[in-house]
């Protein structure tokens, strides 16, 4: 995909390309450009540091429990009780410049606000029915939807989407209505591409029929292969494979990675190894890391392992006390990239976490 530098949304750190977009609750409104309390430079860089602690303790595991609350708090409902989910009729709220757009609303709603990724208000006016917002720009905006009445915890938020505008040009994959989107429902593999949103994971959790897993990937990647491959000519794009809940027999895992040798590149072992069915990193090096990366190697030698896809990067056992006994026992001989998922790791730097 080729990319205008007007069809990206800036930002004084990284450039920032619309988000996967899914209906969602957005409590608050447009805030605005948000700066970051005191100076971010004078905070400390690592907890485990600050506290003084040795690498991979978590500080909070020399303190004390708390005791239990002999009057627990029950838990707030996830949604108000007159919710509403406004409808555009466009795949994933996804408009091309020049056309309406148009939310239907009705039910609880009286107002609705849209903002831009800054926070910076956009539109606002009462609800209808249906209502066209006055936006048309390009970019990545929320758009929050208001009832008459305060519903604690909610306010008077009754519910709210996201949607983008993008340019309808040559160099785009085309905005399709249909169905066809891979077979893994939470990922939207025609949105993919049209945003360049990256590569989705295939992923791989049966090993007990390799020519069905060989079936649905096939059928998967040919869906990227006409939409998501080919539109970048100034970053190639590669396509990767996961095995989120382990890495099982590795001549299954050989077969597969030698017939997808020449569309997959890169291949991932199991899912968050440092916190879902917890081991230590030792363990994890051993009996799969090593064994996965040399099925891979097997199929192809070209072909990249990443690992170990911790949960974190942030500090405690779960995160940098694993990446220190990874590296420190000699993980890395086994990888061709470092991968982790980036929860909790904006360490008070506001702009990230936006």
């Amino acid at each position: 995909m080729t990319v205008d530098a007007s069809e990206k949304i800036r930002h004084p750190k990284r450039v920032v390309f619309f988000r996967s977009l899914v209906p969602v609750l957005l409590l608050g409104g447009c805030t605005g450009v948000v700066s970051a309390p005191g100076n971010l430079s004078s905070q400390p860089t690592s907890l485990v540091q600050d506290a003084g602690l040795p690498p991979g303790q978590d500080p909070a595991s020399t303190q004390a429990p708390p005791p239990p609350d002999p009057n627990p708090k029950q838990n707030p409902p996830h949604d108000p009780p007159n919710r509403i989910y406004p409808q555009s009729g466009k795949r994933n709220h996804l408009f091309y410049v020049g056309e309406p757009v148009t939310f239907t609303l009705g039910g609880a709603a009286v107002s609705y606000e849209v903002c831009d990724y800054w926070g910076n208000q956009i539109d606002t006016g009462p609800a209808a029915a249906s209502v066209t917002m006055k936006v048309d720009q390009p970019g990545w905006y929320k758009l929050y939807v208001y009832g008459a009445a305060n519903q604690p915890p909610f306010g008077d938020s009754v519910g709210g989407t996201m949607f983008a505008i993008v340019r309808n040009k040559a160099g785009f994959p085309q905005r399709s209505s249909s169905s066809a989107d891979g077979s893994d429902p939470l990922m939207d593999e025609t949105l993919r591409g049209l945003g360049g949103l990256g590569p989705q994971r295939h992923k791989i959790d049966d090993f007990t029929n390799l020519a069905a897993t060989q079936s649905r990937m096939d059928s998967d990647t040919s869906i990227d292969q006409a939409n998501y491959l080919p539109f970048d000519p100034a970053r190639p794009r590669s396509l990767f494979a996961l095995f989120p809940n382990g890495t099982g027999d590795a001549s299954f895992i050989t077969a597969l990675a030698k017939h997808f040798s020449g569309v997959i590149s890169y291949w991932e072992g199991r899912h968050e190894p440092s916190s879902s069915n917890a081991v230590s990193a030792g363990t994890y090096i051993a009996n799969e890391l090593k064994p996965f990366h040399d099925a891979i190697k097997d199929a192809s030698p070209n072909l990249k392992v990443m690992g170990p896809a911790i949960v974190t990067i942030g500090p405690g056992p779960a995160g940098l006390g694993f990446v220190d006994d990874f590296f420190r026992l000699g993980g890395s001989q086994y990888i061709d990239a470092f991968s982790f998922h980036g929860y909790n790791n904006f360490n008070g730097d506001l702009f990230l976490a936006r």
